[in-house]
């Protein structure tokens, strides 16, 4: 009987495999022959030092160890981003990946699938910036200034990628990428135009919206209110900017933008997120208050549950009263995001919030 149950189990395993197999998206990007430099035009300045010291010398860049990782840009960003969230650098995996690819002859370390994919994206860099910034655009007040710095660097596994002020940093060692480039090579350069849209929405967002409006008394009255609606509102308007970009440039492997869209799923999310407000009271300092912001840590980061929720939303906003409705909300700050869907949600799928 186990037998049976054990070989069904590995057949719907095989079978779900196959089937996404099959259903795999594979675009096929053609580079354009740019009439003007799109990217200079729009502001968008590509960092590739840091990808080309790794595969071109990596015996160089494992030496200077320490000093590489202190100094480089894009490492510097993504240890900004460790330190947030207490995650360590694995020094001792990345010495042996260094050091396996300085026993390799440069051609092969080049056939390496992180700096493929970066050769094919920057081969096609121009094609991004013509195509994808003005889409981003759309969804942002006019006259929205997205100029910023891309870094792109590799054997970092803080994360697959992120911005901050106006730098970007992706590291397409990241699974994300190199999952998607192995069963279709163009899926990884389609993933980094997605998630680079989806990074420069949070540039175009962090123009409008700075919480510098606030007093410190209400900072600190309203904290974990705040801590809550305004990543909501940042995280899942760059996710819906990023879904909409996904038909032509798709990102396989981003589970909000399959979630988002299913109401049974986003009911579990939004009770998560009233659970989370109802807490909004907690007193500073305390062992509950600390425990308010693990769970919210855990919640809206680890399960992406501010992405989804707010994905959710920016979607009910545009198809009910268009994108001029949901550009106003990047201007009009998160409150304005929440009491917009409010006022469109079926009861049980509205958000509660008090402000003290």
């Amino acid at each position: 009987m186990w037998k049976k149950i054990w070989l069904g189990l590995v057949g719907l395993v095989l079978g779900l495999i196959i089937y996404l197999y099959v259903r795999y998206p594979r675009p096929n990007l053609q580079a354009e022959v740019a009439d003007k430099d799109y990217c200079e035009m729009y502001g968008i300045e590509f960092d590739t030092s840091s990808i080309e010291a790794i595969y071109e010398n990596p015996a160089a860049v494992q030496q200077a160890g320490e000093q590489f990782r202190s100094r480089d840009p894009a490492y510097q960003f993504f240890n900004t981003h460790r330190q947030r969230v207490n995650k360590r650098f694995p020094v001792e995996l990345w010495e042996k990946t260094l050091e396996r690819l300085s026993s390799l002859p440069i051609d092969k370390r080049k056939q390496q699938l992180p700096f493929r994919m970066y050769q094919d994206f920057m081969a096609q860099k121009q094609t991004f910036c013509k195509q994808v910034i003005p889409f981003v655009k759309t969804y942002l007040p006019e006259g929205t200034d997205l100029s910023a710095t891309v870094y792109i660097t590799a054997l970092e596994n803080a994360a697959a990628g992120g911005a901050l002020q106006r730098e970007i940093a992706y590291t397409l060692s990241s699974p994300l990428f190199t999952t998607a480039a192995r069963i279709h090579r163009q899926s990884g350069a389609t993933s980094v135009f997605n998630l680079l849209g989806h990074e420069l929405a949070h540039i175009g967002y962090g123009v409008h919206n700075d919480l510098h409006s606030f007093s410190e008394e209400e900072m600190r009255k309203n904290e974990i209110v705040i801590d809550i609606l305004s990543p909501i509102h940042n995280d899942g308007f760059a996710t819906y900017v990023s879904y909409q970009l996904s038909e032509r440039y798709p990102i396989p492997f981003e589970w909000p933008h399959w979630v988002f869209k299913r109401e049974f799923f986003v009911k579990w999310y939004l009770q998560r997120v009233n659970d989370l407000l109802a807490l909004a009271g907690t007193p500073a300092g305390t062992e509950e208050y600390n425990e308010t912001y693990r769970r919210i840590g855990i919640f809206g980061y680890n399960q992406m549950g501010f992405y989804v929720v707010g994905a959710h939303m920016a979607m009910t906003i545009e198809e009910h009263y268009g994108r001029e409705a949901l550009v106003k909300t990047v201007e009009d700050g998160f409150y304005a995001f929440v009491d917009t869907y409010n006022s469109v949600a079926a009861e049980q799928m509205k958000i509660h919030y008090t402000l003290r």
